[in-house]
């Protein structure tokens, strides 16, 4: 049964502190005795994310949290809970609304174990995914096709990745391989995954059109892959054969290492379809920092004044956002243009976190307000950030 909440919205303008900021007019969504946290907004202004309710049991077990994911797309927010499941949450969003995530059906163990399923929502229908002869699956990703990938396991207990498609699912294992999962999907269909080949290191891989193409730069000992553009660009994180933790761009067959000047390693998140790249680390000097990197020039990032800063996710414009802590230690959000910082803090709160930005450079994230805090309880809120 689709359940519709009446969301707690209200407006209201924040000016920053940081020269050159722009205001933005915030949009509060918030659910009472909840825990509201925006995942991600696509380019039609939809957000989606997590919503954690708190149910007062008494004694001996005074607080029992049950997740469920949450669609808002402007005028109403959508629960959202397969029917008959315990819990659910939301993964990923396509450009149409579609909404995909993983669940459980039940608190009751099966087995000793709980048996976890992926879910489609769209249009108030919900679609539940487990392959044949799986006993768990979750869904990751989804393309603007309504394409769905992602993992679980089968009887044997060896995990494998999916496509869905068309009410036709398609296993995802490279042969000779001990485990793979995949967790991103293009327009072009090209599935990104990781796993461990057959002498267990661990690897990234593509799936296009029944091909499997490995990822593990030349002489390194492990890699993981994180993002894929429209393009099949991949970016990803590993080792090199001195232990050394870097990035790696893959692009038609070849490979380009990554490592911001001054770092002994990096983490390397998220690239566009541009090929702007994205990564964090700490400096020398144990400070946390965010990186840009395009066409072999790397840009830090880091507002002034702050202490830290670690890069989130970037649109296709460019537009980076990330969280940190300013000099008084608050931690904020934080939005990177062209040169220009903006401070994410909605006005009264003490807290914010960025999470997701969409190509309009609409920003959601979560929060609280000073005073939130009771019990021991720190309900976060969640928010809209529109440029004025």
């Amino acid at each position: 049964m689709l359940l519709v909440f009446v969301l707690c919205i209200s407006l209201f303008l924040a000016v920053t502190t940081l020269t050159l900021s722009a205001e933005y007019r915030y949009i509060k969504v918030c659910v009472p005795l909840s825990e509201v946290v925006p995942s991600g907004i696509n380019n039609q202004g939809e957000v989606f994310g997590t919503v954690d309710f708190m149910i007062f049991l008494g004694f001996p077990i005074p607080i029992v949290e049950i997740s469920k994911g949450f669609l808002y797309n402007g005028w109403q927010y959508i629960e959202l809970l397969p029917p008959g499941w315990a819990a659910a949450v939301v993964a990923s969003m396509n450009e149409n609304g579609v909404v995909v995530g993983w669940g459980f059906p039940s608190f009751i163990p099966k087995n000793g174990t709980y048996a976890k399923k992926g879910f489609i929502y769209r249009e108030g229908i919900y679609t539940e995914l487990l392959p044949p002869g799986w006993t768990d699956a979750s869904a990751a990703g989804i393309n603007k096709s309504g394409v769905v990938v992602g993992g679980g396991g089968d009887v044997t207990g060896r995990a494998k990745g999916f496509i869905y498609k068309d009410g036709n699912y398609t296993e995802l294992l490279p042969l000779g391989w001990i485990n793979a999962g995949a967790n991103k999907i293009n327009e072009r269909e090209m599935v990104l995954g990781n796993g461990n080949g057959n002498n267990g290191t661990e690897m990234g891989f593509i799936y296009n059109d029944g091909v499997y193409t490995e990822l593990l730069p030349p002489g390194w000992t492990a890699a993981r892959t994180w993002d894929i553009n429209e393009s099949g660009v991949v970016v990803g994180t590993g080792a090199d054969i001195t232990g050394k933790y870097k990035g790696f761009i893959y692009k038609d067959g070849n490979y380009t290492e990554l490592l911001p000047p001054g770092l002994d390693s990096a983490h390397f998140i998220g690239i566009n379809d541009n090929g702007v790249v994205i990564c964090n680390w700490y400096d020398s000097n144990n400070m946390l920092k965010g990186f840009i990197y395009k066409d072999g020039i790397y840009t830090e990032l880091l507002p002034p004044g702050w202490t830290d800063a670690n890069a989130g996710g970037i649109n296709e414009g460019g537009v980076v956002f990330g969280n940190g802590h300013d000099s008084n230690y608050l931690l904020k959000g934080f939005v990177y243009n062209n040169g220009t910082y903006t401070e994410l803090l909605p006005p009264g709160w003490a807290v914010s976190v960025a999470s997701g930005i969409n190509d309009n450079g609409v920003v959601v994230g979560s929060g609280r307000k000073y005073g939130d805090c009771k019990r021991h309880l720190c309900n976060m809120k969640g928010f809209i950030a529109v440029t004025k």
